[in-house]
Order: C-alpha cells, then structure tokens, then sequence
C-alpha cells in the first residue's frame, strides 16, 4: 500500500521542509501507534537510532540535496529529499523544495506486502494530514499492483482514495 502526496514546483528552505515532514510524523503517529517512532535509513538496520522527539532539529541532519554525478555540487532547485522506516513495516520517502520546471515534489509513506491492513478510515485520516501539512496538487492511496493494472501515469490516477486540489477525498469503490 501507498500514501502519497503530489505538488508543483515550490521551493521550501531547509528549514522548512524539516519542519514539514516532523509535523506529519507527530500526525500520523496520533493515528496508528506503528507510526510514532522513526529510524533514518542504513545500510545497518540493527544500529539505527530512532530519531526521538519529532522537531525540525531532528530531522534536518537526514535531509539531503540531490548532487551533480560529476563534482557531486548540490543541485539546489531539486529541493531537498528524506528517507525514514518506522522499523516494522512502514518507510517514509520525500522530495520538498523542488522548484525545478517539469518535476514535482512528493511525500511517500509505503508499506510492504505482509503489512497489517490499515483501515479506510485510517488511509483517510493520514491522507487528511498529508492535505493538511503538504498542501499537494493530488493525493492518493494506492498499491504497485493498482498502478501496474491501470496503467497509470501518475500515482494519483489510480487508486482507491483519491484527493485533487480543491476538492474533497473520494473513494472510487475499489478496495485494496
């Protein structure tokens, strides 16, 4: 299963975008009490620390700018971008401060496959929060078998529960 949020070109600073993704962590850990504690990705999963209080100042060590293959110069209108895992089942993935024409910034919260279901009601709510923090153009939940069997070409396209800017959450009848 897939949360995502999905927003145009908007340059945040590092700050900012810090500030963000710690807001939707204390969210969605006010949901479901798997999503209150978050580990920054390693190559050792056994060492990982988890980050403890979920403020700017903590997360901002694992924001990283995306750099040039050559010289390895960060590209600064790519924005920034984090990846955490809740050390269970859940790992959180986004791209804010992309300002860059033609690209878009992105927040992922993705569950594997032997991943105790959330509740529509759950999906819902931590969609609600991602509309709420992120402020995206779409919004959707969704699953890597949706988006193969519809063929999409954008993650908002097909899904289960679906959210276009100015609208309201819709649910299309298709569970997951």
């Amino acid at each position: 299963m897939i949360l995502g949020a999905y927003w145009s070109p908007r340059r945040e600073t590092e700050e900012a975008a810090a500030s963000l993704v710690a807001t939707f962590l204390r969210e969605i850990g006010r949901i479901d009490i798997e999503l209150e504690a978050w580990f920054p990705t390693s190559k050792s999963p056994s060492r990982a620390r988890a980050l403890g209080k979920l403020d700017a100042a903590a997360i901002r060590p694992y924001l990283r700018r995306i750099r040039t293959d050559t010289d390895r110069r960060p590209v600064e209108d790519l924005g920034w971008q984090v990846s955490l895992w809740n050390g269970h089942d859940a790992s959180l993935r986004a791209t804010l401060g992309l300002f860059a024409a033609g690209q878009s910034n992105a927040v992922t919260l993705s569950f594997t496959s032997r991943a105790r279901a959330l509740s529509i009601r759950e999906q819902q709510e931590i969609l609600r929060v991602m509309i709420r923090t992120f402020d995206p153009d779409h919004a959707v939940a969704t699953s890597s078998h949706a988006l193969d069997a519809a063929g999409a070409r954008h993650p908002w396209e097909a899904g289960w529960i679906r959210y276009e800017r100015g609208g309201d959450l819709r649910a299309n009848g298709v569970t997951p």
